[in-house]
């Protein structure tokens, strides 16, 4: 049976600890994005807002049938009221992380979550 020296030497610890600080911060930078870092982008007739995410506000834009309201919360985003005729961008919900967005094509209201972050799988890029 032959019996293996495992001794570690100075150099290794740090290899070793150089490497594993390189991987937390990869991990955090890539991972780690804060809801401070992302931006929700309104495009409606011929403007285009930009609001920080979590910081509470209702945007109210105007569209070609009327007034959509856009709710920025917390923990989402989400149009609260639109004069389109079937109101499927309002019942879609919030929308929460970055490459998310919702629609009112009738209105043409186009709401979006920019940065950097965790993104999902969808429906759009499965």
């Amino acid at each position: 049976m032959v019996k293996a020296n495992l001794r570690f030497k100075p150099l290794d610890v740090v290899a070793f600890l150089a490497a594993l600080a390189v991987l937390v911060g990869v991990s955090v930078s890539r991972f780690g994005g804060t809801a401070a870092s992302l931006t929700v982008e309104i495009n409606a007739a011929d403007e285009r807002l930009l609001y920080g995410f979590g910081a509470e506000r209702i945007v109210e834009v105007e569209g070609p049938l009327g007034r959509t309201r856009v709710v920025i919360e917390e923990d989402g985003v989400r149009i609260a009221s639109s004069p389109c005729p079937d109101k499927l961008c309002v019942h879609m919900g919030a929308i929460r992380k970055p490459g998310q967005w919702i629609a009112c094509l009738p209105n043409r209201v186009f709401v979006r979550i920019l940065g950097r972050g965790k993104e999902g799988l969808d429906a759009q890029s499965y």
